[in-house]
């Protein structure tokens, strides 16, 4: 064990001492090879729950690097996650930028600057915000890289229509996780079920014990589904689906242990299920006028408009209004299907459209989900935290996007983060 991490231990040790359960953790640190039978037996033989703490404390800051990790690790895996956290945010303290303690008082307003605001106050206004942050409610987020990012990109399917557009997205979205939020990226284009299962678990199984987060993009065909937690699942180039139930759950405390309290982010770019959603008209919009992409008429002039507008050829859907008969005998076998999952903390699953709806994608363009994503990523990740982005982007997606003139779209998160995750760029 370093210097620093030896400190910072010693540092927490009387806070550590006072609820720590040593005994619940003796399995996990023989099991990685931290501590011996023989010298648990001496922590065991030390006295008090109170002595057995402090002496399994002292002993660890002998054992190396790895010790640290993996005793995080067995906290988690012990249930005495408040005391995982504790050390977690005291390591990552090690470095506070002066500027998010206190902010000059500047002598005149960016506006009054003849030519524009010096580089300095745009400097500043980049960063305001970043003072009222308080890093005990953040996920660490310093490690370079940040972690792994897997990114599955479908484009070529046996049946089902070709996504045509989906390579923009795919570039845009490595370029910006790899360059941009530091993360070591890996993409896989065209993977069968089979293949896709493969890579996911292959990811969850890897050491994630240096990372500060993992993150997984999926761009395919979509569809509705029975389930139980997570809705949805995404189809493969052989025209058979994966759960999103099942893609979750690689990622479980129990399934991938070194990524227990790290926040593991989804990205799925998708259609949820095959219904449209035409839109709702505000208050604000008359019954009569020109409101531009706005439909105003009765029921009847839509379908005319639609009627109309179904060969127009850049927006389209990510679902798959006709199954190959491969998926559909797999919908029927899976049906009852009701596979466990273990409770799951730090995960947010940020679908493009809402369960049961379509998502769509410019062919020209890229997805309208992965666009507004990252162009409000680009402009806001400096100072705010992913799920007020995800607000951003649901509101971006709502107010801009429109598809024939009618099918509106809204992005579906559902979060169970603990805590605020900035992904701390630099651009």
């Amino acid at each position: 064990m370093d210097e620093q991490h030896r400190l910072k231990l010693r540092r927490l040790r009387v806070t550590l001492v006072k609820d720590l359960n040593p005994k619940a953790l003796y399995d996990y640190l023989v099991a990685n090879e931290i501590f011996s039978d023989d010298m648990i037996e001496e922590i065991n033989n030390s006295g008090t729950r109170r002595e057995r703490a402090s002496k399994m404390l002292m002993e660890l800051e002998k054992r190396g690097s790895r010790a640290l990790p993996i005793f995080i690790e067995a906290l988690y895996d012990s249930k005495q996650s408040h005391l995982a956290d504790i050390i977690r945010e005291e390591l990552a303290s090690d470095k506070i930028d002066a500027r998010r303690r206190s902010l000059p008082i500047l002598p005149i307003e960016p506006q009054n600057v003849p030519g524009g605001a010096p580089d300095f106050i745009s400097d500043l206004k980049q960063n305001e915000g970043a003072a009222d942050r308080d890093e005990h409610r953040e996920y660490p987020m310093k490690t370079s890289p940040r972690g792994k990012c897997l990114i599955i990109n479908n484009m070529e399917f046996r049946k089902l229509q070709p996504r045509l557009g989906s390579e923009i997205d795919c570039a845009k979205i490595t370029d910006m996780f790899t360059n941009n939020f530091h993360f070591d990226v890996t993409v896989k284009e065209n993977l069968s079920k089979k293949e896709m299962q493969g890579a996911l678990m292959s990811l969850a199984a890897d050491d994630h014990t240096k990372a500060d987060c993992c993150v997984v993009v999926i761009m395919s065909h979509g569809r509705e589904i029975e389930h139980r937690r997570f809705p949805g699942a995404v189809f493969g180039t052989d025209d058979l689906f994966v759960r999103m139930e099942e893609i979750v759950s690689f990622f479980s405390g129990t399934d991938c242990p070194s990524l227990l309290g790290k926040p593991k982010l989804f990205f799925i770019q998708a259609c949820g299920g095959d219904e449209k959603d035409r839109g709702a008209r505000g208050p604000q919009e008359s019954d009569g006028g020109d409101n531009g992409d706005h439909v105003n008429g009765n029921a009847t002039s839509v379908d005319a408009m639609l009627s109309e507008l179904d060969d127009e050829p850049d927006d389209e859907p990510d679902a798959s209004p006709v199954y190959s008969e491969q998926a559909r005998n797999q919908s029927q076998e899976e049906e009852d299907a009701t596979p466990h999952l273990p409770s799951m903390s730090d995960m947010l699953v940020a679908y493009s459209s809402l369960p049961g709806f379509v998502s769509w994608r410019d062919r020209n363009q890229g997805s309208w989900f992965i666009q507004v994503m990252l162009e409000v990523f680009k402009k806001h990740a400096v100072n705010e935290d992913l799920i007020s982005m995800i607000t951003l982007v649901n509101e971006k997606l709502s107010d801009e996007y429109q598809a024939k003139g009618v099918f509106k779209q809204i992005s579906s998160p559902l979060n169970t983060l603990r805590k605020r995750l900035y992904f701390n760029p630099t651009f």
